[in-house]
């Protein structure tokens, strides 16, 4: 007879063999996976510039900006989202022009850059004209795959004359 002690319980035995194979095909699967993966989930966001779009849509228009002051902010935020602002103000932008000329671009180029990169507009409101031809804020959700996302912009009037854009983006 042999001494061999016999299974016990539900748990099957394997030889170590057996447990090093396993081991390298779970490490191989995972390591397909983390090399194939198709893209940052956060990647179309970290690459937009806010900032920069509003100044080549008013170049775009002819309207010369010298004097502006900008912040902006940027990062991961707990739990893997994402979220990127913009704040800029312009001296020269005067508010009839940045609600008729710029804010109706800034929200089609934003639409058009969620939609290209595979997004769905899920839901959208506009302040300023039925037609979208004023524009002095929006709002739009929007999924693409797994992740969610909401931008918002704002134009403000300065007392000065100028205008103040606020854009905001979130994605989770």
């Amino acid at each position: 007879m042999e001494n061999t002690p016999k299974p016990t319980g539900w748990l099957p035995r394997f030889t170590l063999r057996e447990l090093l194979l396993a081991t390298v095909a779970i490490a191989a699967v995972v390591a397909l996976f983390v090399q194939r993966r198709p893209f940052d989930q956060h990647a179309m966001l970290q690459s937009l510039d806010p900032h920069a779009l509003v100044t080549q849509i008013c170049s775009d228009q002819g309207i010369e900006l010298q004097n502006t002051s900008s912040q902006h902010a940027s990062g991961v935020v707990f739990g893997g989202g994402y979220y990127l602002e913009s704040d800029t103000e312009f001296s020269e932008l005067s508010f009839a022009d940045a609600k008729t000329k710029v804010m109706p671009k800034v929200l089609a180029n934003l639409r058009e850059a969620i939609e290209s990169d595979g997004g769905d507009i899920t839901g959208h409101g506009v302040a300023g004209s039925d037609d979208q031809s004023e524009v002095t804020s929006f709002w739009f959700q929007y999924r693409r795959g797994p992740i969610r996302g909401v931008s918002r912009g704002y134009v403000f009037e300065l007392p000065s004359g100028g205008s103040r854009i606020l854009i905001l983006m979130d994605e989770y």
